[in-house]
């Protein structure tokens, strides 16, 4: 019982804590992300003090130093590659990018000039000669979903707080299924809001494909979260949730039997 009690207590704690220092360290990054997705390209390509206050894209060119592709294979055999070009920035600084489309990824060759887009020091699209180019996340975006990520991890300790039985294994779930399938939907979650921030950069096939995914993979995600909550009870306690339902219905009872005595003594 005492056990089990400092557990509940402990998740109480973590949870509201963890959602408190999201919140407070999520509104930098999304300032910033607002900031940027209703940004524009700074006059001239450098940006100006007036600029500076309003908010916009620089441009700069560097030089693709090198670049490189590597094929990941699924467990289903199926093959994809990823493309990846290096460049140095006019700063001198070498830098790396992933992800990059292969149009791109033809058109920059080795020793080739871009131009890159610049958002708060950070390179955020790269061009080729010819229009290939490929959008790269700010950095602000990345800290927004961890942000996102630890609100979403406390928010599973509260409500494990009011549903769980107090063990640590039932917090798990059955072969961690519990943590596994909280973890998905809350990556799924944040993953569509931060797709509709971004939903004007996607193409209609990308929006269609994503948007069947999710409808998919969210029951699929909170059925693994909420699966035999209440039934795998391992030597705990009722949860907080159930005993609070129960004591409500154990006082409209007793209301009814008292109301039931009064009206057969009444006179």
């Amino acid at each position: 019982m005492r056990r089990i009690a400092i557990v509940r207590a402990g998740a109480l704690l973590m949870g509201a804590a963890a959602i408190v220092f999201s919140v407070l360290w999520a509104v930098g990054p999304y300032q910033s992300t607002v900031a940027y997705r209703h940004a524009y390209l700074c006059s001239g390509g450098v940006p100006t003090a007036a600029s500076d206050v309003n908010g916009c894209v620089a441009t700069e060119f560097g030089v693709v130093t090198g670049r490189s592709t590597s094929v990941d294979v699924d467990p289903e055999g199926d093959t994809s590659t990823d493309y990846a070009v290096d460049y140095r920035r006019a700063s001198g600084a070498q830098e790396s990018s992933g992800n990059v489309t292969e149009s791109l990824y033809d058109a920059a060759t080795t020793g080739r000039q871009v131009q890159l887009q610049i958002w708060q020091g950070s390179v955020v699209a790269i061009i080729a000669p010819g229009g290939a180019s490929t959008g790269i996340d700010p950095p602000a975006e990345d800290d927004l979903f961890v942000a996102g990520m630890l609100a979403w991890a406390g928010v599973g300790l509260l409500v494990w707080f009011l549903m769980g039985d107090g063990t640590l294994r039932h917090l798990c779930g059955n072969c961690g299924l519990r943590l596994l399938g909280w973890t998905l939907a809350g990556m799924l979650m944040i993953g569509a809001a931060r797709f509709a921030m971004t939903a004007d950069q996607q193409g209609l096939g990308t929006t269609v494909f994503e948007g069947a995914l999710f409808l998919i993979m969210v029951p699929a995600a909170f059925w693994m979260s909420f699966t035999s909550f209440g039934a795998d009870a391992h030597n705990g306690e009722q949860s907080l949730l159930h005993r609070s339902l129960a004591w409500r219905v154990e006082r409209t009872r007793r209301r009814r039997e008292r109301a039931e005595v009064d009206d057969t003594t009444a006179p």
